[in-house]
């Protein structure tokens, strides 16, 4: 007789299967649970560690000293050195671990170190560069056969939606550069203070000797030159790029200053037909206005107003850049401004105006702190000069730069002028008088 109330076999094994497949997602579930919770764990230590590092290369750069126990230490000196754990090191300075193969300059904190620096809620250890503000974790994240020593080797897919936008709309990053000169033909370029809202750790410098093609890419923030002229730099991190900065290197004969000066009968001849020229920049500052005169700082003015020319125009007491008939101006003052003159555009500091690309025909060549004037036919009468002081000016023909002029003096006799970094040509007054200088750029 069969018995209604109890369980058959195959009930029973269809029971016991259902229970192991309910099992395995449970664990299954609960494995990817703990690996989000460590995934979470490691990339919050990494971000915490890596603002403390941003905060020690600001002081590092700045030379200050951190107290650790009563006693200053140098910002190189935190950590102990690699040869405490040079075993480990071997195995996480290569290309098959972090991907950074050049150990020199890391530093090894331990828990201790961590602790005297006072940084909190960190539980792994580290390898620490802080002029590179690089960070590697110690042991690593695990994850199925790979482990990821830093962030950048994380897939994007495993990043925070809170962190991956960290660097979206954010305005580019900025930084200060400085020249030394480290022997007679060697300089060192540094970069320092970058500026930078979003999270990046790390940035690669990029830069270029004007008028070559191509750039060179280094990830130190310090690096040498050995040749004389004029250097492009920008500091990138795959698609974030900053904008350009630059530093000039002189022939040793010729000392930079800040500026130089003229006091209303200098100028230079730049030997440029103007014809030629499509764009000029130019930072400068009136140092004093005379009533009811123009001030030339280039250009040219036509009596049938085909006029090319930055200058301050009494007339209307404003300070004027005009390419042909279209014009820009601002009200005179005293202030350091940012000029741009071209055949698409003219602008004062952040005020600018599209135009129309029209060409001078003028064949006259270019002056500055001058500008040529004539009110009856092609014949030249008079040149109206400028009380200014010139900062830097650079022409450009067919949208390359043609002059790069530096304020500057030649140290064999004090002349003062400005020198042409692009085609290694001193230009001195070409008026009377002299100019005057700003005190010297030292390198």
């Amino acid at each position: 007789m069969k018995n209604r109330n109890g369980i058959t076999l195959i009930s029973l094994i269809i029971t016991i299967i259902i229970l192991l497949i309910l099992a395995s997602i449970a664990t299954y579930s609960g494995t990817e649970i703990i690996k989000s919770s460590q995934l979470t764990a490691f990339t919050t230590e990494m971000k915490i560690m890596q603002t403390q590092v941003n905060e020690f290369y600001q002081k590092f750069q700045n030379n200050e000293k951190i107290l650790i126990d009563k006693e200053e230490i140098n910002i190189l000196e935190l950590g102990e050195d690699l040869s405490q754990v040079q075993a480990q090191a071997d195995i996480v300075f290569t290309e098959g671990a972090s991907g950074i193969q050049d150990s020199n300059g890391y530093r090894y904190w331990n828990h201790e170190w961590i602790q005297k620096l006072g940084i909190e809620g960190i539980e792994q250890e580290f390898f620490v560069n802080i002029p590179k503000r690089s960070v590697v974790s110690y042991e690593g994240f695990k994850y199925e056969k790979d482990i990821y020593y830093t962030i950048e080797q994380l897939p994007s897919t495993w990043y925070h939606v809170e962190y991956e936008n960290k660097n979206i709309n954010i305005e580019p990053p900025t930084f200060n550069v400085s020249l030394e000169k480290i022997s007679q033909s060697k300089w060192k370029v540094t970069i320092s203070n970058i500026q930078y809202k979003g999270y990046i750790g790390k940035w690669k410098v990029n830069y270029q000797l004007e008028g070559q093609n191509d750039w060179k890419t280094t990830e130190d923030l310090s690096f040498t030159v050995n040749q004389e002229g004029s250097y492009r730099i920008k500091i990138v991190n795959e698609n974030i790029e900053s904008k350009e900065e630059s530093v000039v290197i002189l022939p040793s004969q010729y000392q930079q200053v800040e500026y130089i000066a003229s006091t209303g009968t200098q100028y230079i001849d730049t030997k440029i037909p103007m014809s030629s020229i499509n764009r000029i920049n130019t930072k400068i500052q009136f140092t004093s206005f005379v009533s009811n005169e123009h001030q030339g700082i280039c250009g040219r003015y036509t009596s049938n107003h085909s006029s090319f020319q930055i200058l301050y125009n009494a007339q209307d007491e404003k300070i004027s850049t005009i390419w042909l008939n279209q014009k820009l101006s601002i009200p005179k003052d005293l202030e350091i401004h940012e000029i741009e003159l071209s055949n698409s555009k003219i602008r004062i500091d952040e005020n600018s105006k599209q135009i129309d690309e029209n060409l001078v025909t003028a064949m006259d060549s270019l002056y500055i702190f001058a500008r040529r004037q004539d009110n009856s036919g092609d014949q030249i009468q008079q040149q109206q000069y400028s009380f200014i002081k010139m900062y830097e000016f650079d022409i450009y023909t067919n949208s390359k730069l043609a002059q790069r002029l530096i304020p500057c003096y030649r140290k064999s006799d004090n002349e003062v002028g400005m020198y042409d970094i692009i085609n290694r040509r001193f230009y001195t007054n070409q008026g009377t008088g002299t100019f005057e200088k700003g005190n010297n750029v030292n390198i």
